[in-house]
């Protein structure tokens, strides 16, 4: 597999042909008939945008002289993609020309993820550097799939997790002979997952900044980011029954009060503890608790929006805590 990135390609000077830089799916000329619907578009474009990408990487491998089979192909073909993707401007983008290119990116980590995923559940002596490199790896499959799905249409989203697999087995294994993730992995992920994007689609169209979680930050419990007058912090959306379990976790390791468990159920929300200088404040929340989901959607947005103005009253609370115990002090 390939032992190096993309920022090895670009130092080695390969630059892309004027006609095989990134661009939206939609607006590429093309002498077929547009498709009719939503989904249609957006599939067109996965199509067109993976051709391309793998059209770049063979091509990249070829000119330093690297083996270039296909799972090289299609492991620098994902980075190639991210790479583009991150630089371009995509807030003129519409709907679907954004989910075809982040379904292209789940599609083409995808091999990479499954062999990640088979070696994370083997019975074989990993060194702690590899298993590491594998939960990134997995890691980040799971944040290609929750992206896609938090800016895909909704009308795409119950289909999503069969069409994902299936386009997975038609292309990628069936024919080029790569590893996919299995279905039931699949829709554990997507399970996994939903109540992250819900949270986050929730957030989309209001004027709070809240992002997914860095996958450094994801292995160390946020699974998203907000931004508020106090600073950046984690939010770790639990179900109802993995919150329960974890407090009771924390009352067992005399970490919390019963004080603090019964107040933590009744808010639904509390402030883990930092073990490193320096990390991102984090706070493990009862996402069930929220609101209902329906789908990939709360059924109340404004919840969510609601939620996190409380969370960021909190933490406001707790620096006029300390800066009033600090005067008591002084």
């Amino acid at each position: 597999m390939l032992m190096f990135t993309y920022q090895t390609i670009k130092n080695k000077k390969y630059k892309m042909p004027a006609h095989q830089t990134l661009a939206p799916p939609e607006r590429r000329a093309s002498t077929a008939e547009a498709p009719q619907t939503m989904g249609e578009r957006v599939w067109q474009g996965v199509g067109a945008t993976i051709q391309e990408r793998l059209g770049e990487a063979r091509q990249a491998l070829v000119d330093i002289g690297h083996d270039a089979d296909v799972a090289n192909v299609v492991d620098l073909a994902s980075l190639i993609h991210r790479e583009q993707f991150d630089e371009a401007d995509t807030e003129a983008w519409t709907t679907s020309e954004l989910t075809a290119h982040n379904i292209a990116q789940v599609l083409l980590d995808m091999p990479a993820a499954a062999r990640a995923q088979a070696e994370l559940d083997g019975d074989e002596y990993t060194p702690e550097h590899k298993h590491k490199q594998d939960l990134m790896i997995v890691c980040q499959f799971n944040q290609d799939i929750g992206a896609a799905l938090t800016h895909m249409p909704h009308s795409m989203q119950s289909d999503f997790p069969d069409t994902v697999h299936q386009q997975a087995t038609k292309g990628l294994k069936n024919h080029y002979g790569l590893e996919v993730l299995p279905e039931t992995a699949l829709k554990h992920i997507f399970a996994g997952v939903r109540r992250e994007v819900a949270f986050m689609r929730s957030t989309l169209d209001n004027d709070i900044e809240c992002t997914p979680a860095t996958i450094e930050q994801d292995l160390k419990g946020a699974d998203v980011v907000v931004t508020d007058e106090v600073g950046q912090f984690g939010i770790d959306l639990k179900t109802h029954n993995s919150f329960e379990k974890k407090i009771t976790q924390m009352l067992d390791r005399k970490k919390l009060t019963p004080e603090e468990a019964t107040a933590a159920r009744t808010q639904g929300y509390i402030d883990m503890p930092i073990r490193e200088e320096d990390a991102l404040p984090t706070i493990m929340a009862n996402a069930d608790a929220i609101g209902r989901i329906k789908g990939y959607d709360y059924e109340q947005p404004e919840a969510v929006i609601q939620f996190i103005e409380q969370l960021s009253q909190h933490r406001k609370d707790k620096i006029l805590q300390k800066i009033g115990k600090s005067a008591i002090i002084s």
